[in-house]
């Protein structure tokens, strides 16, 4: 996928996500069910949670930077050194969701914005080669990565070229498109 491809695919997908965002009243998104117990708001805030760490690792990724707290946070609380790595998945998303709690409903439309602009930006920023140059994950903490000579502290996708045993290797075009994982909460915000 060349980059014409992927900034086509992305502003399609991001504009429909965007889109149904921006149709909710905002008094009718803290009203729970939308995801299990979860709210309108809660569901977004999550989404919008990774897509925002996924576009600040990759972007640290080919600038040899990690992303400060305030990137990987925005309006969000800070998170704790218990966050993350040693979290089970359900615990994290809770934390995540505890964590945006105070968010306007504002924010979180103003964040979407933000996310879609810098994206875009990113994908523009990159060469050919490197849209389609492989990204990986890293756990930085654990020995193989905390060891390696090119370990970034905090930098959890690099590129492969850097460190080729990072895992889930994907093209960096792809690594910014909307996933399944967006797919399957818009779903489930389109039904609300």
């Amino acid at each position: 996928m060349d980059r014409a491809e992927v900034t086509k695919r992305f502003e399609q997908d991001w504009g429909e996500w965007t889109a149904t965002v921006g149709s909710f009243d905002p008094v009718a998104t803290r009203t729970p069910d939308v995801c299990g117990t979860w709210t309108a708001h809660d569901v977004v805030n999550h989404v919008q949670a990774y897509v925002r760490f996924h576009l600040v690792n990759v972007r640290g990724a080919f600038s040899g930077v990690a992303p400060t707290r305030e990137e990987i946070n925005g309006d969000r609380k800070d998170w704790s050194d218990d966050d993350g790595g040693g979290m089970d998945v359900d615990s994290r998303n809770e934390s995540i969701r505890v964590r945006g709690l105070e968010l306007s409903w504002q924010q979180l439309l103003d964040e979407c914005a933000w996310l879609g602009s810098t994206t875009l930006e990113f994908v523009d920023g990159l060469t050919e080669d490197e849209v389609t140059e492989l990204v990986g994950w890293v756990h930085f903490w654990e020995p193989e990565y905390a060891n390696h000579p090119n370990h970034v502290e905090g930098l959890m996708i690099r590129r492969l070229r850097d460190i080729p045993a990072a895992f889930e290797a994907m093209p960096a075009g792809q690594l910014v498109l909307p996933d399944k994982h967006v797919a399957s909460h818009h779903a489930q915000l389109r039904t609300a």
